[in-house]
């Protein structure tokens, strides 16, 4: 096998199990492992980076961030270094057919998640109610945070899902992913996190050949189609283990670990 010099992980489901802020020990001495040979650890999520768990930041200080499926690269230290916007046109089409519908609508920007319909239907549906202080800020009334702050990265929409799915080709220029019950996460078509894990190739010299990447979701198809270990985890669906090298163990399996004794990482 060749010589794998970064690691690309999702977040939810693949380094930590859904509804958990911590990743599982035995993972996190497995990442260090790799880390310790110098193989360098890329986070690829669809999250926003204020909205990652802590215990990804504090416990693995991961080289570089790759948010908001894509559409956003940090690198540690240095802050976003990239980004890929959504226009404001598409947002005032998409508004008003979510006003309409009664989906709860909130775009992702550099340090915030803005609610532009429904407030109420998406802080429930996005974060059970908790409260994220200016996180998440609701500008239902006005819809024009962009005015002032700059263009979004992606949002994400939540309802009822027959109704998004009617909406979806009147946006030629958005990708719609769904990401649980109810919940859709939407960033430019062209865009994905593939497009902007080669931007860190080219910044570290390598390529996909010396990439290991894990996954769970569909949004995460294209890297493990790309790296050259796709592994896909135990608890993903039959589509996204079909487009894998290898299937591993669950999220509560410490599926990450026994995928890298498999292949002789540690």
């Amino acid at each position: 096998m060749n010589e794998i010099k970064l690691i690309v992980t999702d977040i939810d489901g693949t380094l930590i199990a859904r509804g958990s802020e911590t990743i599982r020990p035995a993972v996190v001495e497995a990442l260090h492992q790799a880390q310790r040979q110098g193989i360098k650890l890329l986070i690829a999520t669809g999250r926003a980076y204020y909205f990652i768990q802590q215990d990804v930041h504090d416990t693995l200080n991961p080289d570089y961030y790759v948010t908001i499926n894509g559409q956003c690269l940090i690198e540690t230290g240095k802050g976003i270094i990239e980004k890929h916007e959504i226009q404001e046109d598409t947002m005032i089409r998409l508004n008003k057919l979510c006003d309409e519908l009664e989906l709860g609508v909130g775009y992702k920007f550099d340090e915030s998640v803005v609610c532009q319909s429904h407030f109420h239907q998406f802080h429930w549906g996005y974060l059970k109610g908790k409260d994220v202080g200016k996180l998440l800020i609701d500008d239902t009334a006005e819809q024009n945070y962009q005015k002032t702050h700059g263009l979004p990265m992606g949002l994400f929409i939540i309802g009822d899902e027959a109704k998004v799915e009617s909406i979806t080709d009147q946006f030629p220029e958005l990708t719609f992913t769904w990401s649980y019950p109810q919940g859709y996460d939407i960033y430019s078509t062209g865009n994905d996190k593939t497009t902007t894990i080669e931007s860190v190739l080219k910044r570290l010299g390598i390529s996909w050949a010396e990439t290991m990447a894990f996954g769970d979701g569909e949004n995460d198809i294209p890297m493990l189609r790309h790296a050259h270990v796709g592994v896909a985890m135990g608890n993903a669906d039959a589509l996204v283990r079909s487009h894998a090298d290898f299937v591993t163990g669950t999220v509560d399996e410490d599926g990450i670990l026994s995928a890298l004794e498999h292949f002789g990482l540690l």
